[in-house]
Protein backbone atom coordinates (compact mmCIF):
# COMPACT_ATOMS: atom_id res chain seq x y z
CA UNK A 1 0.00 0.00 0.00
CA UNK A 2 1.25 3.30 -1.18
CA UNK A 3 2.38 5.61 1.82
CA UNK A 4 -0.12 8.54 2.03
CA UNK A 5 1.08 11.76 0.34
CA UNK A 6 0.50 14.34 2.89
CA UNK A 7 -0.91 17.89 1.03
CA UNK A 8 0.05 21.18 2.59
CA UNK A 9 -2.23 23.93 2.33
CA UNK A 10 -0.74 26.94 1.31
CA UNK A 11 -2.08 30.85 1.60
CA UNK A 12 -2.05 32.74 -1.71
CA UNK A 13 -1.27 36.03 -1.37
CA UNK A 14 -3.40 39.23 -2.92
CA UNK A 15 -0.18 39.64 -4.21
CA UNK A 16 -0.98 37.56 -7.07
CA UNK A 17 -3.87 38.75 -8.09
CA UNK A 18 -1.98 42.39 -8.90
CA UNK A 19 0.43 40.15 -10.33
CA UNK A 20 -2.05 38.62 -12.66
CA UNK A 21 -3.39 41.98 -13.70
CA UNK A 22 -0.35 42.57 -15.77
CA UNK A 23 0.18 39.40 -17.02
CA UNK A 24 -1.98 39.95 -20.42
CA UNK A 25 -1.42 36.85 -22.93
CA UNK A 26 -3.73 38.34 -25.60
CA UNK A 27 -0.69 40.49 -26.59
CA UNK A 28 2.04 38.99 -29.08
CA UNK A 29 5.27 38.06 -27.76
CA UNK A 30 7.59 39.55 -27.17
CA UNK A 31 6.47 42.62 -25.68
CA UNK A 32 8.87 44.93 -23.89
CA UNK A 33 8.41 45.49 -20.22
CA UNK A 34 9.88 48.47 -17.85
CA UNK A 35 12.83 47.01 -17.05
CA UNK A 36 16.02 47.52 -18.78
CA UNK A 37 17.09 44.73 -21.17
CA UNK A 38 13.72 42.61 -19.85
CA UNK A 39 12.07 40.81 -22.71
CA UNK A 40 8.76 39.06 -22.30
CA UNK A 41 8.01 35.77 -24.32
CA UNK A 42 5.07 33.42 -24.01
CA UNK A 43 3.46 30.54 -25.18
CA UNK A 44 0.76 27.65 -24.64
CA UNK A 45 2.50 23.80 -25.03
CA UNK A 46 1.37 20.48 -24.94
CA UNK A 47 3.12 17.73 -23.19
CA UNK A 48 5.10 15.99 -24.78
CA UNK A 49 4.55 12.71 -22.71
CA UNK A 50 1.93 11.14 -20.88
CA UNK A 51 2.49 8.22 -18.52
CA UNK A 52 0.18 6.39 -16.02
CA UNK A 53 0.93 3.72 -13.29
CA UNK A 54 -1.37 1.63 -11.53
CA UNK A 55 -0.16 -0.12 -8.45
CA UNK A 56 -2.57 -3.35 -7.25
CA UNK A 57 -2.61 -4.55 -3.58
CA UNK A 58 -5.24 -7.06 -1.57
CA UNK A 59 -6.23 -5.87 1.76
CA UNK A 60 -7.82 -8.56 3.45
CA UNK A 61 -6.07 -11.59 5.04
CA UNK A 62 -7.51 -14.96 4.73
CA UNK A 63 -10.61 -15.77 6.74
CA UNK A 64 -10.03 -19.22 6.36
CA UNK A 65 -7.51 -20.08 9.63
CA UNK A 66 -3.94 -21.53 8.20
CA UNK A 67 -4.85 -20.69 4.89
CA UNK A 68 -2.91 -18.20 2.60
CA UNK A 69 -3.76 -14.78 2.53
CA UNK A 70 -4.82 -13.01 -0.97
CA UNK A 71 -2.20 -12.74 -3.37
CA UNK A 72 -1.37 -9.27 -4.31
CA UNK A 73 -2.37 -7.89 -7.70
CA UNK A 74 -0.23 -7.15 -10.42
CA UNK A 75 0.75 -3.42 -10.78
CA UNK A 76 1.03 -2.04 -14.54
CA UNK A 77 2.97 0.73 -16.56
CA UNK A 78 1.89 2.17 -19.55
CA UNK A 79 4.50 4.22 -21.60
CA UNK A 80 2.72 7.27 -23.38
CA UNK A 81 -0.78 8.52 -24.06
CA UNK A 82 -2.85 8.85 -21.27
CA UNK A 83 -3.24 10.56 -18.10
CA UNK A 84 -5.53 8.52 -15.33
CA UNK A 85 -5.69 9.25 -11.67
CA UNK A 86 -7.29 7.67 -8.68
CA UNK A 87 -8.05 4.75 -7.33
CA UNK A 88 -10.85 1.63 -7.71
CA UNK A 89 -12.05 -1.35 -5.72
CA UNK A 90 -12.40 -4.30 -7.10
CA UNK A 91 -13.36 -8.13 -5.38
CA UNK A 92 -11.62 -11.31 -7.10
CA UNK A 93 -12.05 -14.82 -6.34
CA UNK A 94 -7.94 -15.68 -5.09
CA UNK A 95 -7.73 -19.53 -5.19
CA UNK A 96 -5.35 -20.91 -2.05
CA UNK A 97 -3.88 -23.71 -1.56
CA UNK A 98 -6.41 -26.00 -0.13
CA UNK A 99 -8.22 -25.82 -3.40
CA UNK A 100 -10.58 -23.18 -1.86
CA UNK A 101 -11.13 -20.07 -3.07
CA UNK A 102 -11.68 -16.88 -1.34
CA UNK A 103 -13.36 -12.92 -2.19
CA UNK A 104 -10.57 -10.50 -1.58
CA UNK A 105 -10.63 -6.80 -2.27
CA UNK A 106 -7.93 -5.29 -4.23
CA UNK A 107 -7.57 -1.21 -4.08
CA UNK A 108 -6.17 -0.16 -7.35
CA UNK A 109 -4.24 2.99 -7.26
CA UNK A 110 -3.21 5.16 -10.10
CA UNK A 111 -1.04 7.86 -10.81
CA UNK A 112 -0.40 10.05 -14.41
CA UNK A 113 3.23 12.09 -14.95
CA UNK A 114 2.89 15.07 -17.38
CA UNK A 115 6.33 16.09 -19.02
CA UNK A 116 6.82 19.02 -21.36
CA UNK A 117 9.25 19.96 -23.74
CA UNK A 118 10.55 23.81 -22.10
CA UNK A 119 13.64 23.92 -24.48
CA UNK A 120 12.60 27.25 -26.00
CA UNK A 121 11.95 29.05 -22.87
CA UNK A 122 16.02 28.70 -22.62
CA UNK A 123 16.99 31.03 -25.44
CA UNK A 124 18.15 33.77 -23.44
CA UNK A 125 18.82 34.04 -19.26
CA UNK A 126 15.91 34.38 -17.27
CA UNK A 127 15.48 38.40 -15.85
CA UNK A 128 16.79 39.22 -12.95
CA UNK A 129 15.88 42.85 -10.80
CA UNK A 130 18.52 45.01 -10.05
CA UNK A 131 18.64 43.78 -6.23
CA UNK A 132 19.69 40.04 -7.32
CA UNK A 133 16.51 38.52 -7.32
CA UNK A 134 14.43 37.05 -9.86
CA UNK A 135 11.54 38.70 -11.93
CA UNK A 136 8.36 36.16 -11.35
CA UNK A 137 8.08 34.70 -14.18
CA UNK A 138 4.70 32.54 -14.66
CA UNK A 139 3.49 28.56 -15.68
CA UNK A 140 0.07 27.42 -15.20
CA UNK A 141 -1.23 23.74 -15.90
CA UNK A 142 -4.76 22.76 -16.46
CA UNK A 143 -6.68 20.19 -18.30
CA UNK A 144 -10.29 18.26 -18.77
CA UNK A 145 -11.86 15.94 -16.15
CA UNK A 146 -12.97 13.37 -17.64
CA UNK A 147 -14.69 10.82 -15.18
CA UNK A 148 -13.73 6.90 -16.28
CA UNK A 149 -15.29 5.36 -13.07
CA UNK A 150 -17.05 8.20 -9.91
CA UNK A 151 -18.88 6.02 -7.60
CA UNK A 152 -20.67 8.32 -4.55
CA UNK A 153 -19.77 9.64 -1.92
CA UNK A 154 -17.16 11.46 -3.78
CA UNK A 155 -14.15 12.01 -1.62
CA UNK A 156 -13.80 14.67 0.80
CA UNK A 157 -12.00 17.70 -0.90
CA UNK A 158 -12.86 16.68 -4.35
CA UNK A 159 -15.83 19.33 -4.79
CA UNK A 160 -17.55 16.50 -6.74
CA UNK A 161 -15.26 17.69 -9.81
CA UNK A 162 -12.27 15.73 -9.83
CA UNK A 163 -10.19 12.38 -8.16
CA UNK A 164 -7.35 14.38 -9.06
CA UNK A 165 -6.18 15.70 -5.11
CA UNK A 166 -2.32 16.65 -5.40
CA UNK A 167 0.79 17.19 -7.80
CA UNK A 168 4.33 16.81 -7.43
CA UNK A 169 7.45 17.45 -9.08
CA UNK A 170 8.89 14.16 -10.56
CA UNK A 171 12.08 12.98 -9.00
CA UNK A 172 12.45 10.18 -11.43
CA UNK A 173 11.31 8.52 -15.10
CA UNK A 174 11.35 4.81 -13.43
CA UNK A 175 7.90 3.91 -11.96
CA UNK A 176 9.30 1.10 -10.02
CA UNK A 177 11.34 3.14 -8.27
CA UNK A 178 8.51 3.75 -5.32
CA UNK A 179 7.01 0.75 -5.00
CA UNK A 180 5.10 1.40 -9.06
CA UNK A 181 4.22 4.64 -8.21
CA UNK A 182 6.39 8.00 -9.31
CA UNK A 183 9.45 9.23 -6.77
CA UNK A 184 8.27 12.63 -5.97
CA UNK A 185 10.06 15.76 -5.04
CA UNK A 186 8.26 19.32 -3.87
CA UNK A 187 4.49 19.50 -3.72
CA UNK A 188 2.58 21.93 -6.21
CA UNK A 189 -0.33 23.69 -5.41
CA UNK A 190 -3.43 24.87 -7.10
CA UNK A 191 -4.11 28.89 -7.74
CA UNK A 192 -7.32 31.09 -8.03
CA UNK A 193 -7.11 30.98 -11.77
CA UNK A 194 -9.52 28.85 -14.03
CA UNK A 195 -8.82 26.95 -16.78
CA UNK A 196 -9.56 30.05 -18.92
CA UNK A 197 -7.30 32.17 -17.47
CA UNK A 198 -9.72 34.08 -15.50
CA UNK A 199 -9.25 34.85 -12.08
CA UNK A 200 -11.63 34.66 -8.96
CA UNK A 201 -11.91 35.41 -5.33
CA UNK A 202 -11.43 33.07 -2.68
CA UNK A 203 -9.71 29.91 -2.19
CA UNK A 204 -8.46 27.55 -5.41
CA UNK A 205 -10.95 25.39 -7.09
CA UNK A 206 -10.24 22.01 -7.78
CA UNK A 207 -11.17 22.71 -11.44
CA UNK A 208 -8.58 25.58 -10.98
CA UNK A 209 -4.86 25.11 -12.93
CA UNK A 210 -1.73 24.00 -10.90
CA UNK A 211 1.13 27.03 -10.30
CA UNK A 212 4.15 25.29 -11.78
CA UNK A 213 6.42 28.49 -11.37
CA UNK A 214 8.96 27.33 -9.47
CA UNK A 215 9.55 23.56 -11.30
CA UNK A 216 9.74 25.63 -14.27
CA UNK A 217 11.88 28.01 -12.94
CA UNK A 218 14.61 25.42 -11.92
CA UNK A 219 13.77 23.38 -15.24
CA UNK A 220 15.31 26.04 -17.16
CA UNK A 221 18.04 27.30 -15.03
CA UNK A 222 18.94 23.65 -14.54
CA UNK A 223 18.39 23.45 -10.97
CA UNK A 224 15.81 20.53 -10.88
CA UNK A 225 15.64 17.73 -13.49
CA UNK A 226 12.82 17.73 -15.93
CA UNK A 227 10.95 14.63 -15.20
CA UNK A 228 7.56 16.42 -15.41
CA UNK A 229 4.80 16.54 -12.94
CA UNK A 230 2.96 13.52 -10.93
CA UNK A 231 -0.47 13.62 -10.44
CA UNK A 232 -1.61 12.18 -7.43
CA UNK A 233 -5.61 11.19 -6.38
CA UNK A 234 -7.25 10.90 -2.93
CA UNK A 235 -6.02 7.78 -0.76
CA UNK A 236 -8.63 5.41 -0.89
CA UNK A 237 -8.26 4.38 2.81
CA UNK A 238 -9.60 7.67 3.54
CA UNK A 239 -13.70 7.88 4.20
CA UNK A 240 -14.50 6.21 1.18
CA UNK A 241 -16.46 2.85 1.17
CA UNK A 242 -14.68 -0.53 -0.08
CA UNK A 243 -16.98 -0.55 -2.73
CA UNK A 244 -16.18 3.16 -3.96
CA UNK A 245 -14.16 4.23 -7.18
CA UNK A 246 -12.94 7.42 -8.34
CA UNK A 247 -10.37 7.94 -11.66
CA UNK A 248 -9.84 10.50 -13.69
CA UNK A 249 -8.62 10.63 -16.91
CA UNK A 250 -7.24 13.68 -17.77
CA UNK A 251 -7.64 15.68 -21.79
CA UNK A 252 -6.73 18.15 -23.53
CA UNK A 253 -4.13 19.19 -21.07
CA UNK A 254 -1.39 22.16 -22.02
CA UNK A 255 0.79 24.39 -19.94
CA UNK A 256 1.07 28.12 -20.67
CA UNK A 257 4.22 30.11 -19.76
CA UNK A 258 5.76 33.66 -19.57
CA UNK A 259 9.35 34.54 -18.87
CA UNK A 260 11.13 37.28 -18.85
CA UNK A 261 15.06 37.39 -20.69
CA UNK A 262 17.63 39.12 -20.02
CA UNK A 263 18.88 40.09 -22.93
CA UNK A 264 22.25 42.30 -23.97
CA UNK A 265 21.20 42.96 -27.69
CA UNK A 266 19.84 45.63 -30.21
CA UNK A 267 16.51 45.62 -31.04
CA UNK A 268 15.97 46.92 -34.75
CA UNK A 269 12.61 48.03 -36.21
CA UNK A 270 11.90 50.12 -38.96
CA UNK A 271 9.51 52.98 -38.47
CA UNK A 272 8.60 56.84 -40.28
CA UNK A 273 8.48 55.15 -43.89
CA UNK A 274 8.09 57.97 -46.31
CA UNK A 275 8.24 57.88 -50.63
CA UNK A 276 8.46 61.69 -52.12
CA UNK A 277 8.22 62.26 -55.74
CA UNK A 278 10.83 64.10 -57.57
CA UNK A 279 8.64 66.57 -58.30
CA UNK A 280 8.62 67.18 -54.47
CA UNK A 281 4.69 65.90 -53.59
CA UNK A 282 4.35 63.13 -51.60
CA UNK A 283 3.60 59.68 -53.24
CA UNK A 284 4.28 59.09 -57.18
CA UNK A 285 3.42 61.59 -59.32
CA UNK A 286 6.43 61.07 -62.05
CA UNK A 287 7.37 57.33 -61.76
CA UNK A 288 10.57 58.50 -60.05
CA UNK A 289 10.47 58.59 -56.22
CA UNK A 290 12.90 58.69 -53.12
CA UNK A 291 12.30 56.43 -50.12
CA UNK A 292 13.15 57.84 -46.56
CA UNK A 293 13.59 55.54 -43.17
CA UNK A 294 14.21 55.38 -39.89
CA UNK A 295 15.72 52.54 -37.59
CA UNK A 296 14.83 52.88 -34.12
CA UNK A 297 16.62 51.21 -31.63
CA UNK A 298 14.65 49.64 -29.05
CA UNK A 299 17.61 48.23 -26.60
CA UNK A 300 19.61 49.29 -23.88
CA UNK A 301 22.42 48.37 -26.19
CA UNK A 302 23.35 49.97 -29.33
CA UNK A 303 24.34 48.45 -33.02
CA UNK A 304 26.83 49.10 -34.89
CA UNK A 305 26.93 48.64 -38.67
CA UNK A 306 24.25 47.04 -40.75
CA UNK A 307 22.57 46.77 -44.21
CA UNK A 308 19.09 48.70 -44.56
CA UNK A 309 17.49 46.75 -48.17
CA UNK A 310 14.66 48.74 -50.43
CA UNK A 311 12.44 46.29 -51.88
CA UNK A 312 9.59 46.82 -54.21
CA UNK A 313 6.95 44.54 -55.09
CA UNK A 314 8.95 41.91 -53.35
CA UNK A 315 12.08 42.27 -55.28
CA UNK A 316 15.53 43.99 -53.79
CA UNK A 317 16.41 47.59 -55.46
CA UNK A 318 18.86 48.90 -53.45
CA UNK A 319 21.12 48.13 -50.70
CA UNK A 320 22.86 50.68 -48.00
CA UNK A 321 25.73 50.19 -45.42
CA UNK A 322 24.42 52.22 -42.50
CA UNK A 323 24.68 52.84 -38.88
CA UNK A 324 25.45 53.11 -36.12
CA UNK A 325 22.07 53.48 -34.14
CA UNK A 326 22.74 54.19 -30.28
CA UNK A 327 20.68 52.66 -27.53
CA UNK A 328 17.28 53.68 -27.68
CA UNK A 329 18.17 56.02 -30.84
CA UNK A 330 17.09 56.51 -34.29
CA UNK A 331 19.01 56.87 -37.68
CA UNK A 332 17.28 58.50 -40.73
CA UNK A 333 18.26 57.37 -43.92
CA UNK A 334 17.18 57.81 -47.46
CA UNK A 335 17.53 55.94 -50.78
CA UNK A 336 18.67 57.23 -54.28
CA UNK A 337 16.11 57.52 -56.39
CA UNK A 338 14.31 54.41 -57.67
CA UNK A 339 12.13 54.45 -61.08
CA UNK A 340 8.65 52.59 -61.03
CA UNK A 341 6.07 51.69 -63.55
CA UNK A 342 2.76 53.05 -63.92
CA UNK A 343 -0.10 51.25 -61.23
CA UNK A 344 0.21 50.09 -57.50
CA UNK A 345 3.22 49.22 -55.94
CA UNK A 346 4.73 47.67 -52.54
CA UNK A 347 7.19 49.82 -50.99
CA UNK A 348 9.18 47.84 -47.88
CA UNK A 349 12.37 49.03 -46.09
CA UNK A 350 13.92 45.94 -44.18
CA UNK A 351 16.98 46.56 -41.56
CA UNK A 352 19.70 44.06 -41.35
CA UNK A 353 17.87 41.27 -43.88
CA UNK A 354 20.44 38.81 -43.54
CA UNK A 355 20.24 38.90 -39.63
CA UNK A 356 24.15 39.49 -39.46
CA UNK A 357 22.88 41.00 -35.84
CA UNK A 358 22.00 39.20 -33.00
CA UNK A 359 18.87 41.20 -32.20
CA UNK A 360 15.95 40.47 -29.18
CA UNK A 361 13.24 39.71 -31.71
CA UNK A 362 13.98 39.03 -35.47
CA UNK A 363 9.97 39.59 -36.51
CA UNK A 364 9.81 43.33 -36.48
CA UNK A 365 12.84 44.90 -39.03
CA UNK A 366 11.00 46.27 -41.45
CA UNK A 367 8.15 48.23 -42.54
CA UNK A 368 6.39 48.79 -45.57
CA UNK A 369 3.44 50.67 -47.37
CA UNK A 370 1.15 51.14 -51.16
CA UNK A 371 1.92 53.83 -53.59
CA UNK A 372 0.26 54.16 -57.10
CA UNK A 373 2.18 55.94 -59.48
CA UNK A 374 0.15 58.24 -61.98
CA UNK A 375 2.32 57.57 -64.72
CA UNK A 376 5.80 55.36 -65.22
CA UNK A 377 9.20 56.54 -65.36
CA UNK A 378 10.49 57.12 -68.87
CA UNK A 379 12.32 53.48 -69.66
CA UNK A 380 15.91 53.27 -69.46
CA UNK A 381 18.00 52.69 -72.66
CA UNK A 382 17.94 49.07 -73.88
CA UNK A 383 21.45 47.64 -72.77
CA UNK A 384 24.36 47.46 -74.92
CA UNK A 385 25.93 44.67 -75.90
CA UNK A 386 29.33 43.64 -75.15
CA UNK A 387 31.89 44.90 -77.70
CA UNK A 388 35.74 44.58 -77.70
CA UNK A 389 37.91 47.30 -79.20
CA UNK A 390 41.58 48.05 -78.60
CA UNK A 391 41.97 51.52 -77.47
CA UNK A 392 45.31 51.70 -76.97
CA UNK A 393 48.34 50.83 -79.29
CA UNK A 394 52.01 50.80 -79.13
CA UNK A 395 55.44 49.67 -79.34
CA UNK A 396 57.92 49.57 -76.27
CA UNK A 397 61.72 48.23 -76.04
CA UNK A 398 62.81 46.35 -73.11
CA UNK A 399 62.48 49.39 -70.69
CA UNK A 400 59.36 50.08 -71.15
CA UNK A 401 59.96 52.90 -73.42
CA UNK A 402 57.68 53.64 -76.32
CA UNK A 403 60.24 53.30 -79.25
CA UNK A 404 61.02 50.17 -81.43
CA UNK A 405 64.50 48.73 -81.75
CA UNK A 406 66.01 46.81 -84.20
CA UNK A 407 65.74 42.70 -82.31
CA UNK A 408 63.77 40.68 -80.32
CA UNK A 409 63.37 42.92 -77.15
CA UNK A 410 60.72 44.80 -78.58
CA UNK A 411 57.24 44.85 -76.71
CA UNK A 412 53.59 45.36 -77.74
CA UNK A 413 51.32 46.90 -74.87
CA UNK A 414 47.70 47.39 -75.56
CA UNK A 415 44.38 48.16 -73.86
CA UNK A 416 41.53 46.64 -74.52
CA UNK A 417 38.33 48.00 -73.79
CA UNK A 418 34.49 46.93 -73.57
CA UNK A 419 32.58 49.58 -74.73
CA UNK A 420 29.10 47.21 -73.93
CA UNK A 421 26.43 47.21 -71.40
CA UNK A 422 27.57 43.18 -70.61
CA UNK A 423 30.25 41.80 -68.99
CA UNK A 424 32.83 39.54 -71.17
CA UNK A 425 33.84 36.51 -69.36
CA UNK A 426 35.96 34.51 -72.11
CA UNK A 427 39.48 34.31 -72.31
CA UNK A 428 40.39 36.25 -75.05
CA UNK A 429 43.07 36.00 -77.68
CA UNK A 430 45.47 38.69 -78.85
CA UNK A 431 46.84 37.93 -82.15
CA UNK A 432 50.36 40.22 -82.91
CA UNK A 433 51.96 40.41 -86.87
CA UNK A 434 54.27 42.70 -88.21
CA UNK A 435 54.38 43.57 -91.61
CA UNK A 436 51.15 40.71 -91.87
CA UNK A 437 53.26 38.14 -91.00
CA UNK A 438 52.43 36.70 -87.04
CA UNK A 439 54.76 37.48 -84.91
CA UNK A 440 53.62 36.58 -81.53
CA UNK A 441 50.54 35.98 -79.13
CA UNK A 442 49.11 36.30 -75.77
CA UNK A 443 45.91 35.34 -73.84
CA UNK A 444 44.14 37.58 -71.51
CA UNK A 445 41.03 36.74 -68.53
CA UNK A 446 37.41 38.68 -69.20
CA UNK A 447 36.55 42.51 -69.83
CA UNK A 448 33.71 43.84 -67.41
CA UNK A 449 30.75 45.76 -68.48
CA UNK A 450 32.05 49.38 -70.01
CA UNK A 451 35.54 48.97 -68.64
CA UNK A 452 39.29 48.40 -69.96
CA UNK A 453 42.06 45.94 -69.41
CA UNK A 454 45.77 46.21 -70.24
CA UNK A 455 48.03 43.31 -71.99
CA UNK A 456 51.04 42.73 -73.29
CA UNK A 457 52.81 40.59 -75.98
CA UNK A 458 56.40 40.36 -74.92
CA UNK A 459 59.11 39.28 -77.57
CA UNK A 460 58.46 40.90 -80.75
CA UNK A 461 61.53 40.25 -83.24
CA UNK A 462 61.27 42.93 -85.61
CA UNK A 463 64.09 44.30 -88.31
CA UNK A 464 65.98 47.80 -88.38
CA UNK A 465 63.92 50.22 -90.58
CA UNK A 466 59.81 50.74 -90.94
CA UNK A 467 57.58 48.56 -90.18
CA UNK A 468 53.41 47.92 -89.40
CA UNK A 469 52.33 46.41 -86.24
CA UNK A 470 49.34 44.78 -86.41
CA UNK A 471 46.80 43.62 -83.21
CA UNK A 472 43.84 41.51 -83.32
CA UNK A 473 41.48 40.73 -80.80
CA UNK A 474 39.42 37.20 -81.00
CA UNK A 475 40.72 36.89 -84.22
CA UNK A 476 38.50 33.41 -84.86
CA UNK A 477 35.83 35.30 -83.50
CA UNK A 478 34.86 32.87 -80.69
CA UNK A 479 33.01 35.84 -78.77
CA UNK A 480 29.91 37.42 -79.10
CA UNK A 481 29.96 41.41 -79.96
CA UNK A 482 27.91 43.69 -81.08
CA UNK A 483 30.05 44.05 -84.02
CA UNK A 484 33.52 42.21 -85.04
CA UNK A 485 35.02 45.13 -87.28
CA UNK A 486 36.76 46.66 -84.28
CA UNK A 487 38.80 44.47 -83.49
CA UNK A 488 42.18 45.58 -84.75
CA UNK A 489 44.29 48.17 -84.91
CA UNK A 490 47.62 49.05 -85.65
CA UNK A 491 50.29 51.31 -85.17
CA UNK A 492 53.76 52.52 -87.60
CA UNK A 493 57.12 51.99 -86.54
CA UNK A 494 60.73 52.85 -87.34
CA UNK A 495 63.57 50.74 -85.57
CA UNK A 496 66.34 51.82 -85.11
CA UNK A 497 70.17 49.69 -84.52
CA UNK A 498 69.91 47.84 -81.37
Amino acid sequence: MKPIRTRVLRLVLAGLFAALGVVDFAVAPPARVAEARHVSYYNTIQPNGLFWVGHHVATDNAIIPGHLACNPGQDQYQGSGVAQVGFAHSLIQDSLHSGLAQECLHNSVYEARVTFNIDEFKKHPLAKRPDGSDVPLYAWFGYDDDFTARTQPMPRGSQGQTCVRQAFIATSNNPEAADYLWPVGEELFRVPIDKNYNGHDGPPFTSDVWSLEEAVRGWINGTIPNYGVVLTGFDERTDVADNADCLSTLVNLEMKVMVFWEIAEPELSVKDLSITDKTGVAGCASGTVTVGATVYNNSDVGAGVYDLLLKVDGQGREMLITGPVGRYGDHPDTFPPVDLSAGPHTIEVVADPDRVLAEIEEGNNSASMQVSCAVGAALPPPPKPADLQISKLEVQNANGVVGCVAGNGNNVHIVVKNNGDKEIGAVITLQAAVDGKAAGSVTMGGVGANSQKDSYISNINISRGNHTVQVTLDPENKIAEAGEGNNSASVQVNCARS
